[in-house]
């Protein structure tokens, strides 16, 4: 049988690739050593294996049990969005839709400020004024998903609060395009994702930018900034209630423990939810005043650690596999001894990134970044196995990733 996925991330094992193919009990044994659980790709296996039920295994006690179905991934898609997954196939190659998103990142910024300072004056915006800063974004991101969240790691000190609207959208359009969500959900997505906090214009500069935590009246002066989203969106003109429901809830958590509703579990509508999830995981790789930016890797750790209380599990689950075991960003050490940063996910080999070279052997800058893509490169100039071995803190080897990436 091929293993293809366990019941934790295959980065916490000793295993060297994401997915086994099963062909002694030495292999069943090491599996049971560091899971309870697996799932079987049936078409991926051997063929006696192919013409029977995929199965899944049961390592409890360090004995098999077969017989339980797997879910296909298009059914776990359906049970959370309610509906049949539309297929995104990639339709650009990453280099050529990274110019055409760059340039549209760099539009995107002009038009938002503007129209944000306009909603800060309670000036009249119309959704067709919002739709126009959408629209550009979504057809990258529909296109290929890994130029636009390649552009996240663009971050300005002085301007968090512009930042983290724009990559918050990013991320919400990515992951309804993952989720196979309808065209029209994902422009709704994108304006709820860059809407979420627009209510923070109405609170207090000073407590924005504290460094320290907030005592509970702060915390409560600013909790109101979900209220203050909601009348500040609500009087767009033509507004799709969709994104005012998602404004409305992204505060709600999976245990009740969010605000302003202490609405829980499927209480919170889907895109209420996917705006929490994605403005949390948003907010933790971001250097905020009152808290130090975690590496794109370390969140994903933390998103897998509050999956059932924060946020629903099959969520995160769902999530992770967007933004990958190496998210777009991270930087990691090759075994060669090279350093470099992850630009490009393959979605069925996780582990084999597209990699960004940025430090020979002797941790010395390249004149020129070349790109290695792991899935197709599995030696290096000696002749070794070339792999992954491990993630680096932002500022590793003096690499500053907002000052050299972009």
């Amino acid at each position: 049988m091929y293993v293809s996925r366990l019941d934790r991330p295959w980065e916490e094992t000793k295993f060297p690739l994401q997915g086994k193919l099963i062909r002694t009990e030495q292999d069943i044994a090491r599996l049971a050593a560091c899971c309870r659980h697996v799932y079987v790709d049936r078409y991926r296996s051997t063929p006696e294996v192919q013409a029977t039920a995929p199965h899944s295994g049961d390592f409890s006690g360090g004995q098999t049990t077969t017989g339980i179905p797997v879910v296909d991934p298009a059914q776990r898609l359906r049970a959370l969005t309610g509906r049949e997954p539309e297929p995104y196939p990639e339709r650009s190659e990453f280099t050529r839709e990274y110019r055409v998103a760059r340039a549209a990142h760099a539009r995107l910024s002009v038009q938002l400020k503007y129209l944000v300072r306009e909603l800060g004056q309670q000036h009249e915006v119309c959704y067709e004024d919002l739709e126009v800063v959408v629209t550009p974004m979504v057809d990258s991101i529909v296109r290929n998903p890994d130029a636009f969240t390649w552009l996240t790691r663009l971050r300005a000190k002085q301007d968090y609060s512009y930042y983290h609207a724009v990559n918050t959208a990013i991320w919400a359009i990515a992951f309804g395009r993952h989720l196979g969500l309808p065209r029209e959900d994902l422009d709704v997505l994108g304006l709820g994702g860059l809407l979420l906090d627009v209510g923070k214009l109405r609170c207090p500069g000073h407590l924005l930018d504290k460094p320290g935590r907030f005592d509970a009246e702060e915390f409560r002066i600013i909790q109101r900034h979900v209220d203050h989203s909601v009348d500040i969106v609500s009087g767009i003109a033509g507004i799709p209630p969709e994104v005012l429901s998602m404004v409305q809830t992204h505060h709600e958590r999976h245990d009740g423990s969010g605000y302003s509703q202490g609405l829980k579990g499927t209480q919170i509508p889907l895109f209420g939810r996917i705006g929490g999830l994605v403005d949390c995981y948003e907010a933790i790789t971001s250097q905020r005043p009152y808290a130090s930016a975690v590496s794109p890797h370390e969140a994903v750790n933390r998103l897998y650690a509050w999956r059932g209380r924060e946020f629903q599990e099959e969520l995160i689950e769902q999530f992770i596999q967007v933004i990958g075991v190496y998210p777009v960003g991270t930087l990691v050490e090759l075994s060669s001894g090279q350093v470099g940063v992850v630009i490009a996910q393959h979605r069925t080999r996780r582990l084999r990134p597209k990699v960004m070279l940025l430090l020979d052997r002797k941790k010395r800058m390249y004149a020129n970044f070349d790109i290695v893509d792991l899935l197709h490169v599995e030696r290096d100039s000696e002749g070794e196995p070339l792999a992954i071995v491990k993630t680096l803190e932002p500022g590793s080897y003096g690499l500053d990733p907002d000052e050299l990436y972009l």
